[in-house]
């Protein structure tokens, strides 16, 4: 059980270090005092004149002090060599290199434990003061990493990634370095949700570009999501049957999913073995006010019901909506899910069974008719394959 897991890892490890190749760090100077400007935080210009001032007065005494000479080849010495090894390791950043604001720190304590007392004093006061300014650290690009690994769990084939404008994930660069290294076989990114059934919107919650996310809230509901406000990551999954079928009580049919045994959809062709449970998700809408509160069937047939379950709506979507069709609102998608389990005994052998789907008034048991239906007034949605053993 653990071989996939550490094999997963190791193509992770590996392709990591392909996208760390192909970043491209500024001149060491630059890189350096860009580096040191995030360990410092806000302050960093008083820190800088605080270093300063600690090693003038270690420098006349590091042949007697080797302490000094260690922190000092620890600071400037683990830095060097960050940046050597970045190609290979990609740890050239602060919330990678923390020991080395110990050293730092411990540069600087030594330094002035050289001062005058008063002048101790002062600087323990400014130290203290330093310590209330916030560091900037670059949280959205820790959130683009972790985000993105978790999306890698639960994205499926075929989906597509939209990334709105107004967010605040991280540069052009850091995205390069994620996708490679959580998507090495690639990742669909697209502009706009046209012609993808499932979109996942990256954006900063509460500043979407409007003309964009309207357009993904209109063709879509909004489920799972990830991340923090500034790089939040949701996907947004539209019904099967965008125009579907309509009855003629006002109820639209907008398709059938199978989902798997950890609820993600199925779209290759569901084989089931005997006693297993087939589990669906119906999507819905109202053309109109529905006049009646209508029952909804789903069978499984092959000559003979082998498995069914009857009932008003079972809901999931939207949250806290009415199972009675007379409550529906127009303009609202809703969707349900049903298990359906298979007889526990088949003679040995392959078969093919029919997913079929009834609307009826649960008071007269008559069934709406719709277009498609056979002349038992029943909509086949898709097939299921049983291999008995």
């Amino acid at each position: 059980m653990v071989l996939p897991i550490v094999s997963d890892k190791l193509t992770l490890a590996r392709t990591r270090v392909v996208a760390t190749q192909t970043i491209v760090l500024p001149a060491p100077l630059i890189a350096f005092g860009n580096l040191f400007r995030d360990y410092l935080g806000r302050g960093w210009i008083v820190w800088v004149v605080i270093l300063i001032v600690s090693i003038g007065l270690l420098l006349p005494r590091l042949r007697a002090n080797r302490p000094a000479l260690a922190l000092l080849l620890w600071v400037v010495g683990g830095v060097v060599l960050m940046y050597v090894l970045n190609p290979v390791l990609g740890f050239f950043l602060a919330r990678y290199s923390w020991w080395v604001m110990m050293g730092i720190a411990l540069l600087v304590a030594l330094g002035l434990a050289y001062l005058p007392k008063q002048a101790v004093t002062g600087a323990a006061v400014i130290l203290l003061g330093l310590s209330f300014v916030a560091t900037p650290l670059n949280e959205q690009s820790s959130a683009l990493n972790d985000n993105l690994e978790w999306l890698h769990t639960h994205i499926q084939p075929g989906d597509a990634l939209v990334i709105d404008p107004a967010n605040n994930c991280g540069s052009p660069s850091e995205w390069d370095y994620a996708i490679r290294a959580y998507f090495p076989d690639g990742l669909l990114v697209a502009s706009n949700p046209d012609g993808y059934r499932r979109v996942w919107y990256v954006t900063f919650n509460g500043r979407q570009t409007p003309a964009l996310s309207h357009q993904i809230s209109d063709q879509g509901v909004a489920e799972e999501f990830v991340g923090p406000a500034g790089c939040f990551i949701q996907l947004n999954q539209a019904a099967p049957d965008v125009n579907g079928i309509l009855f003629e009580n006002g109820m639209r049919f907008h398709g059938v999913d199978v989902l798997d045994a950890d609820g993600r959809l199925w779209s290759a062709p569901a084989v089931r073995h005997e006693g297993e449970t087939v589990t669906i998700r119906l999507w819905w809408s109202a053309d109109k006010p529905i006049d009646l509160d209508y029952s909804v069937g789903t069978y499984i047939l092959g000559g003979s019901l082998l498995a069914q379950v009857d009932g008003a709506p079972q809901l999931i979507f939207p949250e806290k909506a009415p199972h009675e069709t007379s409550r529906w609102k127009t303009d609202q998608l809703y969707i349900e899910e049903r298990t359906l389990k298979l007889p526990d005994q088949f003679p040995i052998g392959d078969y093919t069974f029919n997913l079929d789907l009834a609307v009826y008034d649960s008071q007269s048991n008559q069934r709406v008719n719709a277009p498609g239906e056979d002349a038992d007034h029943l909509l086949l949605m898709r097939q299921i394959f049983v291999k008995a053993w």
